[in-house]
């Protein structure tokens, strides 16, 4: 999978039209802090998932004297494919997979899948237990569209439970058990498929993390989930969350909230028994960060037989000279990838297709 050409109108600081064309390996942006380099990889993500890659609005992606941004790019994933976005200050949007007209933004998930590798990826380990969930879900979300779609009506029921909780009406409380059954059946199935997929990133980032160390630190990736025993085969694990809920039934009447369940599971990482937000070095944490994101682009490839786009956004300046090495090797001729950088670090990958970037123009 390939982006061979990408247009921009009107997106973040990248004013009227901006047209590249792209080489299948490994294409260089370099610029001075604040130029329009992390809006380049915004704007392939948005095509990607229909969505900044820090959830702003919009409206806020719109060039700021402008009335719509513009997206589109031709890309080769077994054939040759275009995806074209718009969205202006009226809220009117258009959406177009291979000139088809879409309704909604989650229609492009699994066109182009992506990775994103940014400094801020120690979030990961350092971060709540929401930006681990989210980075599983995302992942899972390009590999099945359908897990989108579950994920989506479990907050919605989720929502209303919470709602009617708040609410306190004792006469609507009698229909609690209505969302109970509908979280119970959501839950199993977004369980199950959680797992599925983490067990195989997991060997992966563990293979991927002893080449890293050469073989002196060992990683483990646990799921963390209000089920106990998850692991285990559980016979009927629809009905077993049913009664999970039922058990925390009167607590979250007197809390008025939803205090058990999916929305609330976690994702650990141990390097030698060791929890790494807790007791590991930030270089140990880099290290497992990056072994994570290169299992999440195998993943990629062994879930679709193509590999993704890999975006790293100002990654080089916080690695080492090994890790560096290590990310360019696993890339190099297989990924195609976008690199955002500084003049301090252009000297590493002058032998790529190299573009400048200064006040939103690209050279």
């Amino acid at each position: 999978m390939y982006i061979n050409n990408l247009r921009l109108e009107n997106f973040r600081n990248f004013k009227n039209r901006t047209v590249l064309n792209l080489e299948d390996n490994i294409n260089v942006f370099v610029g001075d802090n604040a130029q329009g380099k992390t809006n380049l990889l915004e704007a392939i993500h948005f095509l990607a998932l229909g969505k900044s890659i820090t959830n702003q609005k919009k409206e806020e992606l719109i060039h700021w004297d402008k009335d719509y941004f513009y997206l589109n790019c031709s890309y080769y994933d077994q054939k040759n494919n275009n995806i074209e976005v718009g969205y202006n200050r009226d809220n009117r949007k258009m959406i177009k997979i291979n000139n088809i007209e879409q309704k909604k933004y989650s229609s492009l998930l699994g066109s182009i899948n992506v990775v994103i590798f940014s400094p801020e990826d120690l979030m990961l380990i350092k971060g709540s237990p929401s930006v681990r969930r989210n980075f599983l879900d995302q992942e899972i979300s390009q590999l099945s569209p359908y897990y989108n779609n579950l994920l989506l009506n479990y907050r919605k029921v989720l929502f209303n439970r919470n709602k009617l909780l708040k609410d306190n009406n004792q006469k609507l409380l009698d229909t609690i058990d209505i969302f109970d059954k509908q979280l119970a059946m959501l839950s199993e199935e977004i369980l199950i498929k959680r797992l599925e997929i983490l067990n195989k990133l997991k060997i992966l980032a563990k293979l991927t993390h002893r080449k890293l160390t050469d073989n002196t630190e060992n990683l483990e990736i646990k799921y963390h989930s209000f089920v106990e025993d998850l692991e285990q085969k559980i016979p009927d694990l629809k009905d077993y969350i049913y009664k999970i809920l039922q058990k925390y039934r009167q607590k979250d009447i007197y809390t008025r909230q939803t205090n058990v369940g999916l929305h609330r599971d976690d994702i650990g990482f141990y390097v030698n028994g060791k929890d790494t937000k807790k007791y590991c070095s930030q270089g140990q944490q880099r290290t497992t960060v990056l072994a994570l994101k290169l299992a999440e682009v195998e993943m990629f490839m062994s879930q679709r037989g193509t590999y993704p786009i890999l975006l790293l956004d100002d990654v080089f300046s916080e690695l080492d000279y090994k890790r560096r090495n290590f990310l360019l090797k696993a890339i190099k001729g297989r990924v195609q990838t976008f690199v955002t950088t500084t003049e301090k670090e252009q000297e590493l990958l002058k032998s790529f297709k190299v573009f400048s970037i200064k006040n939103g123009k690209i050279y």
